[in-house]
């Protein structure tokens, strides 16, 4: 356990994690998600992907591979300002393969929600009064 929360906090150090920043960093198949920990209302909120991504062009001129740190990874980071958030629904055959077999993908039970609630504009539930 106390290894595990060692990693995470130098891989937070390591990507110079700022704590009003949501980050997605997607390794090949894998994704990991790490939440804002701090957050300004007078601010857009923030988020940055992480992708991995080829050795630069300079990398790859060195001539010699052998010089280039087996120890790093190269990955690209993209820091945005959120403008908005929606659901959007998307036809399963319009996903292009093999992303379109993924078990994701598969109907879920239905799920009945209280009559009572009402989605406002935005992604916030509130309970009308009665």
């Amino acid at each position: 356990m106390f290894l595990y929360c060692f990693r995470f906090k130098t891989f937070e150090d390591e990507i110079n994690k700022k704590s009003d920043t949501l980050y997605i960093v997607s390794f090949r198949g894998d994704h990991l998600v790490i939440p804002a920990t701090e957050y300004n209302g007078t601010q857009r909120p923030k988020m940055s992907f992480m992708i991995m991504a080829p050795p630069n062009r300079t990398e790859w001129q060195q001539g010699d591979s052998t010089k280039r740190n087996p120890d790093l990874v190269t990955m690209m980071q993209i820091d945005c300002q959120v403008m908005d958030t929606k659901i959007v629904y998307i036809k399963k055959s319009s996903i292009p393969m093999p992303h379109s077999d993924s078990p994701y993908f598969s109907t879920p039970a239905p799920v009945s929600a209280p009559q009572d609630y009402s989605a406002p504009a935005g992604n916030t539930l509130i309970k009308p009064a009665k």
